[in-house]
């Protein structure tokens, strides 16, 4: 198997933050903490061949494409997803495609509003 890492050249240092696991805590939720980590990644605009792909209503400026060489955080019943900061901007990994067997990983996010 050939494995294709995104090239460093397209990349860019932004910041990771990735939450652990929560809990009920005397019947009241509790969000895990998180820990926040530089990595580099390639941050696109989400190309107009993939809006069909987005949630009816949203507008496509608000989301990015990300790229990157690392495995990517889904939401579960206890984990909140991977959340990025690229500037003054913060994006929720809303979907993403998982081909870190060919090296890298290309995730959704959405912009959170503040």
């Amino acid at each position: 198997m050939i494995k294709v890492k995104v090239p460093s050249a397209f990349m860019k240092s932004v910041i990771l933050n990735r939450f652990k696991e929560g809990s009920y805590v005397n019947g009241d939720w509790i969000d895990g903490g998180s820990t926040s980590s530089q990595i580099r990644a390639s941050v696109q605009p989400v190309p107009s061949s993939q809006y069909r792909l987005l949630p009816e209503g949203d507008s496509p400026a608000k989301f990015r494409q990300i790229y990157t060489n690392i495995e990517l955080q889904m939401p579960s019943e206890k984990i909140k997803p991977d959340e990025i900061t690229d500037g003054s901007k913060r994006y929720r990994l809303t979907d993403f495609d998982n081909w870190s067997g060919n090296g890298h990983t290309a995730g959704l996010f959405r912009e959170i509003e503040k």
